[in-house]
């Protein structure tokens, strides 16, 4: 019988150190596969298009521009971007998305311009001429809208100000709308409310507990690389209720990118002047692209009010 029991003792050491070495594993190659997400977020985002044309080439003058914006690890990043002189005196600040420059909004300048809008453009750190090496869920990028309003302040006599933001643009205008008082109307295309929201749209991972149960890490991983609470910073579910400042959010009902919830969410959340449109059959930012003349209309009818 001691013989036995020794056996069995011997064979739970083994079963148990099998474990042990198996769920180790496990969560070294969950912690891999979670790093090299964040490698990819976080280093790996395309610097977008440096592109040739100028708003000369619309037959319109303009300035070429310098600002210095800044992130959690660097500073006095110089952030590029063209000031377009307009009939008013009222100013619209274009926010791209991720890994994109000024160029993916050229084609918003037209109607735009002879809407009699100044208009702001600029490369968000990291992406086309300037300067920075990380992204940071959209954040980052609300600081060079921040930057971009005081460069404003100091060089041109702007009344109003708004911003138009496509998907993680977007997300960094409402936050820019929260730090400071001289934004006055958001257009908001296609953001995304919290960066779990996003991960779920972005990786299919809705109602998948295991996603709810690893997500706290690859949280913790991203606030460690940014030396900052991003996922606390770009989480809007709860801070929109504190935002006075009008939005209009538009987000098409077929985005798989970032599902429409997310504007969903922000609308029913924010207090105050807000609108929302989805328009049926749009995916991710493909209104203005789909749905020309509705979207510029009502884009315009938004700024015309609230500016």
């Amino acid at each position: 019988m001691a013989g036995e029991s020794k056996g069995k003792s011997k064979f739970y050491i083994i079963v148990v150190s099998l474990l042990a070495i198996i769920l180790v594993a496990g969560l070294g190659f969950v912690g891999y596969q979670i790093k090299s997400a964040l490698d990819r977020e976080i280093y790996g985002t395309p610097r977008g298009e440096v592109g040739e044309k100028d708003p000369s080439d619309l037959g319109l003058d303009y300035e070429t521009i310098e600002f210095t914006s800044s992130n959690t690890t660097e500073d006095d990043l110089t952030i590029h971007g063209w000031f377009i002189d307009g009939s008013s005196d009222n100013c619209i600040i274009l926010a791209p998305g991720k890994g994109q420059s000024r160029w993916k909004l050229f084609d918003y300048i037209p109607f735009l311009h002879e809407a009699g809008y100044d208009l702001l453009m600029f490369d968000p750190q990291g992406t086309g001429k300037s300067e920075g090496k990380k992204w940071a869920f959209g954040y980052f990028e609300s600081r060079d809208i921040i930057n971009g309003v005081k460069y404003l302040e100091e060089n041109h006599q702007v009344e109003s100000i708004g911003i138009l933001g496509r998907s993680a643009g977007a997300t960094a205008g409402i936050i820019a709308a929260l730090e400071s008082e001289k934004v006055d109307a958001v257009v908001a295309d296609s953001p995304f409310a919290s960066i779990k929201l996003a991960s779920e749209s972005y990786g299919g991972y809705e109602n998948n507990p295991l996603f709810d149960i690893l997500f706290p890490l690859y949280g913790f991983g991203a606030n460690w690389m940014l030396d900052t609470d991003i996922v606390g910073k770009t989480d809007l579910t709860e801070r929109i209720s504190n935002l006075e400042t009008p939005v209009f959010f538009i987000h098409g009902d077929d985005d798989q990118a970032l599902y429409p919830k997310n504007s969903k969410v922000l609308y029913e959340n924010k207090q105050g002047q807000k609108e929302l449109w989805t328009p049926e059959g749009i995916g991710h930012v493909g209104g203005f692209e789909e749905r020309p003349e509705e979207y510029k209309k009502k884009v315009l009818n938004f700024f015309e009010q609230q500016l």
